[in-house]
């Protein structure tokens, strides 16, 4: 898929999010989390030339349930520090949703919100 067909797929699955959550906070808070990761790893890197932060934690939370969604394993709690937080909002967004979430994201496939790279859509 081409970077502008990937960003409109973040685009919708995260819309599809945000209907089926809407009714809590706990979403809106998981992609703040998502937002302040992104602006603090570009205070590290160089500048991206590619998706903006917002576009970026719209991925990241997309990306994040669709892969809880797709079997893998939960986080361990002993990798709290060293894992970011938005990791485990997100399994509990699974965990505490999983009805609505699967409803939501049923018209995507998961492999495809799966394999969407970070790294590519950052790039020129």
């Amino acid at each position: 898929m081409s970077k502008h067909q990937d960003v409109e797929l973040i685009d919708k699955a995260f819309y599809a999010l945000t209907r089926a959550l809407e009714s809590g906070r706990d979403f809106e808070t998981y992609y703040r989390q998502n937002q302040s990761e992104e602006r603090d790893h570009r205070r590290f890197v160089s500048a991206p030339r590619g998706i903006t932060a917002p576009q970026s934690a719209k991925l990241f939370c997309v990306r994040q349930i669709a892969e809880y969604l797709n079997g893998q394993k939960a986080p361990n709690i002993g990798d709290i520090f060293s894992f970011r937080l938005s990791v485990y909002q997100a399994y509990a967004l699974v965990l505490n949703h999983r009805d609505k979430i699967t409803v939501a994201l049923e018209p995507f496939d998961l492999t495809e919100l799966v394999a969407l790279n970070y790294a590519e859509l950052v790039a020129a």
